[in-house]
């Protein structure tokens, strides 16, 4: 089981946190991905204020069991479409409940 199916940072290792140095990430296209389960989330993108993320395209991602659909902050210009995922909500105390997301389109 993975924990996160499609991660992309430009934080790794706390950078841009206590310097000036920037990592610039861009022009990703995902297409035709699938995956049974995830522990934590399916997809991630975490950029900086500084420097956000941004041309990146999610095209038929297909994700069956996940903790959290979409995490995206400091990002510009993201497009998905033809992706499914279903997500289960809950804690210890609280019964689980099932989302199922689907997005054809999305820009």
């Amino acid at each position: 089981m993975l924990t996160l199916f499609v991660r992309v940072t430009s934080m790794y290792a706390g950078e841009g946190m206590d310097n000036h140095y920037f990592t610039e990430v861009h022009d990703i296209y995902v297409k035709d991905l699938k995956c049974k389960k995830v522990n934590v989330a399916a997809l991630v993108l975490q950029g900086t204020e500084e420097k956000p993320i941004y041309n990146v395209t999610f095209d038929n991602v297909d994700v069956d069991k996940a903790g959290i659909g979409l995490g995206f902050s400091n990002t510009k210009t993201i497009g998905v479409s033809n992706c499914n995922w279903e997500v289960m909500l809950g804690c210890r105390l609280q019964p689980v409940r099932k989302m199922v997301y689907s997005i054809n389109r999305f820009v």
